[in-house]
């Protein structure tokens, strides 16, 4: 006899291959329903399961049959019933068109009215406590926390260029002189008038090398900027202070993005590093979605402008998305990159299942053997491959030498004919 287990709003319920309620454990507070239903969700086996698993043994029934996998394989675990998977079941489309007969059969609700506003709060329940699990997930915070180092590098990047032209009016050396944004945003905020770039101050303040303190100096004295008021200045002044800020928001930031990574995917932490890593849970939308999808994806995601326009113009495909920012990828010969790439991929798409699914540290083990991968292309193409132009220039000599070859062949045997037919 085949056993089918089925639960609902109402409790756990096994019925027979009739759709006869062959045994049943109803939910005794209702305020509790959701809660249950939740871990039931969450492959759990709540305390009204067991005890309807227990009566069902006892009953000897051996064969159970379940419309979720992981679910049976936690009974499996725990109690030796043979299962079979099957969704939806025969007799849950059953009892799921006629759960309100099923409700009023048994008491619990009088009404139609009454049992679609309980249906209503259960799911509304269910739905916030999905909403609240899914935004608890840390990826989702590594998420969050890399697109603002993001954005602000952006603003950084809009601050600083403004800061360089503004500044520029009064001392345009230092631009040329100082490329480190966080150190030229600093020096304005700290001394601004160029007047006040002394050798002792620069050395105490900046932490500067003699040889380097008196080399600004020397251009702040002969520098052929305007003179500013202090009026003009403090604005200025206060712009970079706040760009400074920023700055240590950022490695704030970033700092927790490396501890989080640490946590949460250790394997794409300790292969291509923690930022990069957390920029391809971003692009995909977690570290379960990153799992889950091919290293083809993973090779080109973020470039996802790049590969629908080559799909709709014809151009060609890009090699790479976001994998770009790895180091032996944008350091390598630019014949290289895209094989590179597409190795790599191949190992970040591992990294990111173990760290989704197993948790177990294996990033020294990928990096090696994506090294050695890496020394055997560089190894094999030294050389870069030829141009379409030269290779249909080599393809038309070759065959010029072939025809030539054939030709000479077929005079000799013009030749040799000739003879025999002389003599």
């Amino acid at each position: 006899m085949t056993v089918t287990i089925l639960p609902n709003i109402m409790g756990i319920f096994a019925f027979n291959e009739n759709g006869e309620i062959f045994s049943k454990k109803l939910f005794v507070k209702r305020d509790d329903v959701a809660e249950k239903l939740y871990s039931v969700q969450a492959n759990k086996l709540i305390p009204e399961f067991i005890e309807l698993l227990n009566d069902i043994k006892e009953k000897e029934v051996n064969e159970l049959l379940l419309e979720d996998n992981e679910l049976a394989q936690e009974i499996k675990e725990k109690f030796k019933f043979k299962i079979q998977i099957e969704k939806p079941s025969p007799v849950g489309k059953k009892v799921r068109a006629k759960l309100f007969e099923l409700g009023k059969s048994l008491n619990v609700f009088k009404t139609e009215d009454e049992f679609k506003k309980y249906l209503q709060e259960i799911n509304i329940q269910l739905t916030r406590k999905k909403v609240k699990k899914a935004s608890e997930r840390k990826d989702k915070l590594i998420i969050q926390a890399i697109e603002s180092v993001d954005d602000i590098d952006k603003a950084l990047n809009i601050f600083s260029a403004r800061m360089r032209e503004w500044y520029g009016l009064h001392f345009p050396e230092l631009d040329k002189e100082i490329s480190n944004h966080t150190t030229f945003l600093k020096l304005i905020s700290q001394f601004g008038f160029r007047t006040k770039y002394k050798v002792n101050e620069l050395t105490e303040i900046m932490n500067y090398t003699q040889e380097k303190a008196k080399k600004i100096s020397s251009l702040a004295k002969n520098s052929m900027g305007s003179q500013i008021q202090e009026i003009d200045l403090l604005p200025l002044q206060h712009f970079a202070s706040e760009g400074v800020v920023l700055y240590k928001l950022r490695d704030t930031l970033a700092k927790y993005i490396d501890e989080a990574m640490l946590e949460v995917a250790p394997n794409l932490r300790g292969m291509v590093g923690a930022m990069l890593g957390a920029r391809l849970i971003s692009a995909a939308g977690g570290i379960m979605e990153l799992a889950q999808k091919p290293s083809s994806t993973v090779q080109v995601l973020g470039a996802e402008r790049a590969l629908f326009r080559s799909l709709k113009t014809g151009a060609k495909p890009p090699k790479h998305g976001i994998i770009f920012q790895w180091e032996p990828i944008y350091n390598a010969k630019w014949w290289l990159r895209g094989k590179i790439a597409r190795a790599t991929a191949s190992k970040l798409s591992i990294a990111a299942r173990v760290d989704a699914f197993s948790g177990e540290y294996v990033a020294d083990d990928l990096l090696d053997s994506l090294n050695s991968t890496i020394n055997a292309l560089n190894a094999k193409y030294k050389e870069p491959p030829k141009k379409k132009k030269e290779v249909i220039k080599e393809k038309k000599e070759k065959k010029k030498k072939r025809d030539k070859k054939r030709r000479k062949k077929w005079n000799k045997s013009d030749k040799k004919k000739q003879k025999k037919g002389k003599k």
